[in-house]
């Protein structure tokens, strides 16, 4: 028998119990939103505020326009025309990415965790006005679980394109002083 070790496959199947299924599953996870490529930035913006009485609250230069409707940074992301850091260039019109916020940090580390076990490839980011998880799901959709840093230590009010690794140990530190819903 080889001593090496093999490389986990990845299974979506559920834990053995459903005591365990129930222990691991995230709880409080809110659809929060989508960031679509777009054509034309300044149009795209004009039907969104026109037809579904959306405000911008940020942009990025030319590239990037969050609008929202309520108190929160966004709900609709408008990109114009980038590629995803794959190289590969989907059209315009495509979703890029959906978002889910969690409220606690105690709920961020539980997600990570959850998707960490289950053998997901998770690439953590400091937004400044978010810390996020981003991965794909089993038909390569990505999708992106944040916790709003806006109001806590160190977060910012708006993003203007910075995002910095985000690393389990810092995201340990900052659980262990700073572990209370946003």
């Amino acid at each position: 028998m080889s001593t090496r070790s093999r490389r986990k496959s990845v299974s979506y199947g559920k834990p053995a119990t459903e005591a365990a299924q129930r222990a691991l599953r995230p709880r409080g996870v809110l659809l929060a939103h989508a960031r679509v490529r777009v054509r034309d930035l300044e149009r795209s913006i004009e039907f969104y505020s026109r037809f579904l009485g959306l405000r911008v609250t940020e942009r990025v230069g030319g590239a990037f326009a969050f609008l929202a409707c309520n108190a929160a940074h966004h709900q609709v992301a408008l990109q114009a025309g980038a590629r995803r850091s794959t190289g590969v260039a989907p059209g315009p019109g495509t979703v890029d990415h959906l978002a889910f916020e969690v409220r606690s940090l105690r709920e961020f580390l539980r997600v990570y965790r959850c998707l960490r076990a289950g053998g997901i490839e998770v690439n953590p980011a400091d937004n400044g006005i978010s810390w996020a998880l981003y991965f794909d799901d089993p038909d390569g959709t990505r999708l992106e679980v944040y916790l709003d840093r806006r109001r806590q230590r160190g977060g910012r009010t708006l993003w203007r394109g910075k995002v910095r690794p985000l690393s389990e140990r810092r995201m340990a530190s900052v659980a262990s002083s700073d572990d209370r819903p946003c």
